[in-house]
């Protein structure tokens, strides 16, 4: 296995806040599959051997899954484990690239690869220089954009004039890019940009509501009156649950 990587003692740790959902925690570690990918994790407790036995845990859980080797089997066959990709990519690290993300597990944030966030703003400034792209294109930076929305959520609210694009470009060889869409991309940009930065993990959980805010948005007067009344009520009784509210008109 390649040594441990560890960041720099300077670099301050994250703080992870309350979540909603309950999830089963293992001081000793745990690994995710991903198709035929293993990821595992732990905290390497001073005087433990967590990060040992999870490196060793992986291992031997691909040699018992495959079938043994026979000494009289006629047909060669190789080890489950991709030695040459466990040599280069399977040390315990601090920071790695997963499925596509760079996590840094020490501040608590991930990141998009700097070479996936250079091809994929050349392409959507190429869209955006030309005003005009062909299916393919719109196909295949939509895609991006959706693995994008991993760690940025909120970026469908801003797809969908992008997929009628697409749309009513399917019977086209090349379509023209409109002013609105336009200005879509390059909010796209802005949300390339910010991935490129990091985006707090605390941001892309199931995280426990620690304030609630409610607002009054009638413009008609007189509703508005008796909205109001309504308002304090459910806020009285908001109050009885441990509940804390905001009304703002």
């Amino acid at each position: 296995m390649p040594e441990r990587v560890s960041l720099d003692e300077s670099t301050p740790f994250g703080i992870g806040k309350d979540l909603i959902v309950d999830v089963p925690v293992d001081a000793r570690g745990i690994a995710d599959v991903y198709i035929d990918d293993i990821i595992g994790l732990t905290i390497d407790i001073p005087g433990s051997n967590n990060a040992t036995c999870l490196e060793r845990a992986i291992l031997l859980a691909l040699h018992t899954a495959a079938r043994p080797v026979h000494p009289d089997e006629p047909i060669p066959r190789e080890s489950m484990a991709a030695l040459a990709k466990l040599i280069a990519e399977a040390g315990l690290e601090e920071t790695k690239t997963i499925l596509g993300w760079y996590f840094d597990f020490r501040t608590l944030t991930v990141k998009l690869p700097l070479n996936k966030f250079t091809a994929w703003s050349n392409a959507i400034k190429s869209m955006i220089g030309r005003k005009s792209a062909t299916a393919k294109e719109l196909e295949c930076n939509i895609g991006r954009l959706v693995h994008l929305s991993m760690v940025i959520p909120t970026i469908h609210h801003f797809m969908s004039r992008l997929r009628e694009l697409h749309t009513r470009s399917l019977n086209r060889s090349r379509i023209s890019i409109n002013q609105t869409c336009i200005e879509d991309l390059k909010l796209m940009l802005y949300f390339l940009e910010k991935a490129k930065e990091g985006v707090d993990m605390n941001l892309i959980v199931y995280r426990r509501p620690d304030r609630v805010y409610r607002s009054d948005s009638c413009l008609n007067k007189s509703f508005k009156a008796e909205h109001q009344t309504t308002s304090l009520s459910i806020s009285h009784q908001s109050s009885q649950f441990g509940l804390t509210s905001s009304t703002a008109d």
